[in-house]
C-alpha cells in the first residue's frame, strides 16, 4: 500500500489559506504549532510551513523542516480519519534537536486537542 500524500491533501488554494490563517483555532507544543479549520471536504488537507523566527533561515534548512512536517502527518494520518480539516503545521528549526517518536508524540497531542 502507496504511504504518499495525495495532491487532494494539499492545501494549495489562496483562499482557502487565507481563510485558514485568519482562524483562531491554534494549538502549540514547543517546535510544532497547528492552525486548523473546519473543510467539509470528509478528509484532511496539510500546509506545512516553516515556524519563523528572528533569523531568516536558508532553502536547504527550510526544506528540511518542511520534509519533516510532511512525514509527521504521513506517518499519522490514520489519526484524522473520518475528520475533515484544513491543517497548516509550522515546524520550528528546534525540531530537528528531537527525536522523533518525540516530534510523533508531540503531533499526536496536537492533533487530540484539535479533535
Amino acid at each position: 500500500m502507496r504511504e504518499n500524500i495525495t495532491k487532494a491533501e494539499i492545501l494549495r488554494k489562496r483562499s482557502d489559506i487565507q481563510a485558514l490563517f485568519k482562524s483562531r483555532k491554534s494549538f502549540r507544543i514547543n517546535a510544532l504549532q497547528i492552525k486548523a479549520r473546519p473543510n467539509g471536504l470528509g478528509y484532511c488537507r496539510l500546509l506545512v510551513a516553516p515556524l519563523k523566527g528572528k533569523k531568516k533561515i536558508g532553502s536547504v534548512l527550510r526544506n528540511t523542516l518542511r520534509r519533516i512536517g510532511r512525514e509527521l502527518y504521513r506517518r499519522n494520518r490514520a489519526l484524522l480519519s473520518g475528520y475533515s480539516y484544513d491543517i497548516v503545521l509550522f515546524v520550528g528549526a528546534h525540531t530537528l534537536t528531537i527525536p522523533f517518536e518525540k516530534r510523533c508524540a508531540h503531533w499526536r497531542s496536537l492533533l487530540s486537542r484539535l479533535k
